[in-house]
């Protein structure tokens, strides 16, 4: 019975072995979309990351994720060139700030500057990037349009990161979506207090997806 039970958990280390190779080797090579992000990039589940519903609409097209919960603008910048790089994608999505807003301890100008490293790689090598915010404007669930409710953190630094990204778009030809989250406004959006379900990433890749579907255009028809 031991040596059933040795073999057994042999076999199922195994298995989780060749498990995360077969995943690693689907994500290396090459692709057609990177989005490099936080929680809200990594969250959903399986099949429910705003991710798998851009897959789903843009049928044919590699799209990774690289999201990792708790990240940051510096450590979006820190794996940029393992996790975005690498790839050689036509579009990055970058969706970083949430928690650099809730932390609240570096210098806006910090932050500008990680962000613009990022940006500006990216365009000198002819990626079209897209800047993926939380912050701007909310609909309520009337329907109307208006300011976003924090129920935590500092609104004014807030706005402060969503004007840089709006600056960093305009300097360097990006795309911007102010607050992916501008429609999630019922209860069945969200998993908890800061992470969209399946249904809520469902309503982001439908904010995200004429943006990123110009993106590509523009990128085909580069010279």
């Amino acid at each position: 019975m031991a040596a059933f039970l040795g073999w057994f958990g042999l076999l199922a280390v195994l298995a989780t072995y060749i498990f995360f190779v077969y995943r690693n080797r689907q994500e290396t090579g090459t692709a057609d979309i990177v989005c490099l992000g936080d929680s809200l990039t990594a969250c959903g589940g399986p099949g429910g990351r705003y991710s798998d519903y851009l897959a789903q609409a843009l049928p044919g097209l590699k799209i990774v994720n690289r999201g990792i919960g708790g990240d940051t603008i510096a450590g979006g910048r820190a794996r940029f060139e393992r996790d975005v790089l690498s790839l050689q994608p036509k579009v990055v999505i970058l969706e970083l700030g949430a928690n650099d807003f809730f932390q609240h301890n570096r210098d806006p100008k910090d932050l500008y500057e990680d962000m613009r490293q990022m940006v500006q790689t990216c365009r000198n090598l002819k990626m079209e990037v897209i800047l993926a915010g939380v912050f701007g404007e909310h609909l309520s669930r009337d329907g109307l349009p208006g300011a976003k409710e924090y129920k935590e953190g500092d609104p004014a630094f807030g706005e402060t990161i969503l004007r840089m990204e709006q600056a960093l778009a305009k300097n360097y030809n990006a795309y911007h979506i102010e607050n992916i989250q501008y429609d999630l406004n019922t209860p069945e959006c969200w998993a908890d207090a800061r992470h969209p379900s399946a249904e809520g990433n469902r309503r982001v890749a439908a904010r995200m997806l004429p943006v990123l579907r110009a993106a590509l255009a523009q990128h085909a028809s580069a010279p």
